[in-house]
């Protein structure tokens, strides 16, 4: 098994993006199994990070972790942009800044999938303005638009390997149950 903190060998390709992990508590590692990407040392406590098709993953969970995590995962890109989420139990709004995870925020609401990802997509225009908003949502970006015309809401598939729509799903999965 082969070590390395060298930032450009702990690069690694998901969903077809090149990603790396900034942060001194990940080790990259090189094993036989290609879905375990490192370890992460949260105070002498080893954690294991996974990636594969739904994305990225640790093991055993921490939300603590997992938050640090997803604000360590950066790509090259210089844009603004939202991507939201939602699910029967609430919704997120994840804010992407220079490739990295700038901002996220969780909202609790039960409601039907339909509504809180339209809900999404209205909150994230309300706080963060007229930044491209992407949604996995054919229901959210049509109703949006007829909402308001200036809402710039973009379909992107879902589950599909987009990277930070993936990140917003995984937030939805795993810390809006922690959420209290």
């Amino acid at each position: 098994m082969l070590h390395s903190n060298d930032k450009k060998d702990i690069t690694e390709l998901i969903f077809g993006i090149q990603v790396y992990i900034d942060n001194p508590k990940f080790k990259r590692l090189f094993k036989k199994n290609p879905y375990i990407f490192g370890e992460w040392d949260e105070n002498g406590k080893i954690y294991t990070v996974y990636i594969g098709k739904d994305g990225i993953k640790v093991v055993p969970f921490s939300p603590e972790v997992f938050k640090e995590l997803i604000r360590s995962i950066r790509i090259k890109d210089e844009g603004k942009y939202i991507y939201t989420d939602g699910n029967t139990m609430g919704f997120c709004i994840l804010f992407i800044e220079d490739g990295k995870v700038k901002d996220y925020k969780i909202f609790k609401n039960s409601a039907t999938s339909n509504f809180n990802e339209l809900k999404a997509v209205l909150k994230a225009y309300e706080i963060f303005g007229d930044l491209p908003i992407f949604s996995d949502s054919k229901y959210a970006v049509s109703k949006a638009k007829k909402i308001n015309a200036n809402i710039k809401v973009i379909k992107t598939r879902a589950h599909s390997g987009v990277l930070w729509n993936s990140i917003s799903d995984l937030i939805l999965r795993y810390l809006l149950p922690t959420k209290i």
